[in-house]
């Protein structure tokens, strides 16, 4: 269900399932604790290219890891999004909340360019 990358600007999570519903959001989360929680960098980058549905326990998912990760310092951020799981982050407005970036590597340059000069 998942793959997990380290890199050196960060953690980045592929999600394989697609979809992030009711019948596997629990287990979609409990392995993205796992990750959240044994992270070796601050920042997490979950990229949903392979998702092209997401229901409001994936969408709990997400949130609840956002503050999770927020909590310690890190940061959550989505790449990848397209489609209906697009629109569900609009019309709940998660879109506001977590970072969305069009890819894996906008995602994790966004610190570098959000400090240069």
């Amino acid at each position: 269900m998942l793959t997990i990358l380290e890199k050196p600007q960060g953690t980045v999570v592929l999600v394989e399932s697609p979809a992030l519903t009711t019948e596997n959001a629990d287990k979609f989360g409990a392995n993205l604790i796992k990750v959240v929680c044994n992270r070796s960098s601050r920042v997490v980058v979950l990229d949903l290219q392979n998702v092209g549905l997401i229901g409001e326990c994936g969408l709990n998912v997400l949130v609840r890891e956002h503050g999770r990760l927020g909590k310690t310092g890190g940061t959550l951020r989505l790449c990848g999004v397209n489609g209906q799981v697009q629109e569900k982050l609009a019309t709940t407005q998660v879109d506001r909340l977590i970072e969305i970036y069009p890819d894996e590597s906008a995602a994790l340059a966004a610190d570098f360019i959000k400090e240069a000069p």
